[in-house]
């Protein structure tokens, strides 16, 4: 994973903490044995993510923690796809990072989040060639 100069500020390090403590608040089919997961997923993609901004300059860990909040809070999904909303956007490179993931949260949560980045990349996909026919049209 790319990571940015920029380093994150006090500031957004304490609404990093606030979204993650949220995210953890409305987990409320979680065991502690979930909230464990989900602590050391939250450490890990924080500790991955480091400083790295999505396009819009928003930090990716507060971009999770906030998917991670939906998936708990409004869509009231368990603890495996609270976790999997919160590595989302972990993996770089598919078949190296998928096995990391695999080892340290479980085949459940790696098999969601292989499967956004399917996702993700097939819309993607879709975006270009949509762009390219656009292109094609005008030109």
């Amino acid at each position: 994973m790319i990571k940015n100069n920029t380093q994150i500020s006090e500031k957004e390090g304490v609404a990093i903490q606030d979204n993650y403590l949220e995210v953890r608040k409305a987990c409320k089919n979680c065991s502690k044995k979930d909230l464990l997961r989900l602590e050391d997923a939250f450490n890990y993609a924080k500790d991955e993510y480091a400083d790295s901004r999505k396009e819009s300059g928003e930090l990716k860990i507060m971009h999770s923690l906030s998917v991670a909040h939906i998936v708990a809070n409004e869509i009231g999904l368990r603890s495996s796809s609270v976790i999997s909303a919160i590595l989302h956007d972990i993996i770089d490179n598919p078949d190296q990072d998928i096995k990391i993931v695999n080892e340290k949260f479980g085949e459940d949560v790696a098999t969601i989040v292989k499967g956004f980045k399917k996702l993700s990349m097939l819309h993607s996909h879709k975006v270009s060639f949509s762009i390219g026919k656009l292109q094609e049209a005008l030109f």
